[in-house]
């Protein structure tokens, strides 16, 4: 779940870091946070784990940029 700043090209600034690394995002949904203006909350699924060498590049080159939160990895089977 990230936090994106709120101007023009916010989000494709935040979502530039994931095709850097090569994580293939599967699914984002907005949800408009509870503060003012039309800030929105993003969740994402994507394609890897946080122990993912390129996850933790995505993560470290965002956090201090934006508010990110871990909700948790699965393992797909296949």
């Amino acid at each position: 779940m990230a936090k994106t700043d709120d101007k023009p090209g916010g989000l494709v600034e935040f979502l530039q870091t994931f095709q850097d690394q090569k994580v293939n995002l599967t699914k984002i949904e907005s949800r408009p946070t509870k503060e003012k203006g039309f800030q929105s909350i993003f969740y994402m699924d994507f394609e890897g784990h946080i122990d993912d060498e390129n996850v933790q590049k995505v993560i470290e080159e965002n956090k201090d940029r934006y508010d990110i939160k871990w909700l948790g990895s699965y393992i797909c089977g296949g």
